[in-house]
């Protein structure tokens, strides 16, 4: 027995002396004992940030999210290029170079300005861009600044397009079906935004296509009321000239009168071309038209969500652990680091 607790003494002593020369669990175990006393100052700290940040973000407005997919926009000449191309069956081909790109059409600074300028159908406000003014302040957390409208209704055009955009969500799929969506702080305002949405890149999209054909028919339209004015001219003058010759020769009546009728026969001629151009011309715009097509329209129910409390309190949390404890710690990691300097 005498030599069995004198060897087991041996051995703790030569333990304890090996855990002393080990800088690496001394350190561990100095950071270890640290951190366990002030434990208190760390957690209690934490768990109060966390808690005012949990609270904060739970203050924080919902929002809506309106709905609405369209068929792709094909830049074909064959108006159901794009239905053939989404239904798989050729002629459309699927690659995103054939189609308008939705997103940058509806973000562009032409449309954003004049989709923000539609009647908003609200009797609060006249236009869009006013109401898109206040519900942005309205969805702005406590402490971040809000927008004040401008006098000068120009200013808060641009205003409310930036924050239209910035709202507003494009989607291409790989059907090259877009789906769009538009978050606001008011379901009502969010419906009505994706509504003008539609209605704007439709106007846009069919008159794009048919720029050509409309502008020969206009063309076309102005010869044909002006071969029109001068026919119904030259039969005034004519009918004007036989009462003025009334009791005049054959002879001498007879020239003048030929060479206005042969005149009106010719414009009569060139005005039955043009109204047959004119006719051509608009079928070949009726032709061109394409179809806007929507597969689902912007109806309620309108999508609520809102941020939790949990999430941002664990987020909160750990992060202010995680600095305090390093706080707590400092000695020791300026310690480690200038050992090793000292090392090098």
């Amino acid at each position: 027995l005498p030599l069995f607790f004198d060897y087991k003494n041996k051995l703790n002593t030569n333990i304890s002396t090996n855990y002393k020369m080990s800088p690496t669990l001394s350190l561990i175990s100095n950071i270890f004992n640290t951190l366990k006393r002030n434990l208190i100052f760390i957690l209690i700290p934490s768990l109060i940030i966390g808690a005012m940040y949990g609270m904060y973000t739970r203050k924080i407005p919902g929002v809506f999210t309106s709905y609405s997919k369209i068929f792709p926009l094909s830049q074909e000449s064959d108006p159901s290029a794009g239905l053939k191309a989404s239904l798989g069956l050729g002629g459309g081909g699927t690659g995103l170079s054939k189609y308008y790109n939705v997103n940058e059409l509806i973000k562009s600074r032409t449309l954003s300005r004049k989709i923000v300028q539609y009647p908003s159908k609200n009797p609060k406000y006249k236009n869009l861009y006013l109401w898109i003014i206040e519900d942005h302040n309205s969805t702005v957390p406590m402490f971040d600044n809000k927008i004040k409208p401008s006098k000068d209704s120009l200013d808060n055009i641009n205003t409310a397009a930036d924050i239209f955009t910035s709202k507003t969500s494009i989607k291409i799929e790989k059907s090259d079906f877009t789906t769009i969506n538009v978050t606001c702080g008011n379901a009502d305002l969010s419906l009505r935004l994706n509504e003008c949405i539609l209605e704007c890149i439709a106007d846009f999209y069919i008159k794009s296509k048919t720029a050509k054909a409309s502008s020969d028919l206009a063309k076309i339209g102005n010869l044909r009321d002006s071969l029109r004015g001068v026919m119904d001219l030259l039969l005034y003058k004519q009918a004007d000239f036989t009462d003025k010759n009334l009791f005049a020769t054959k002879l001498i009546a007879s020239l003048p009168q030929a060479k206005l009728e042969r005149m009106r026969n010719e414009v009569e001629e060139a005005y039955g071309i043009s109204l047959s151009a004119y006719t051509n011309a608009n079928f070949k715009l009726l032709s061109e038209s394409p179809i806007f097509q929507v597969l689902d329209k912007p109806v309620g129910p309108v999508a609520f969500a809102k941020k939790g409390w949990k999430t941002p309190f664990m987020t909160a949390f750990a992060v202010t652990f995680i600095l305090l404890s390093i706080l707590a710690i400092r000695k020791h990691i300026f310690g480690m680091v200038m050992s090793e300097l000292n090392k090098m």
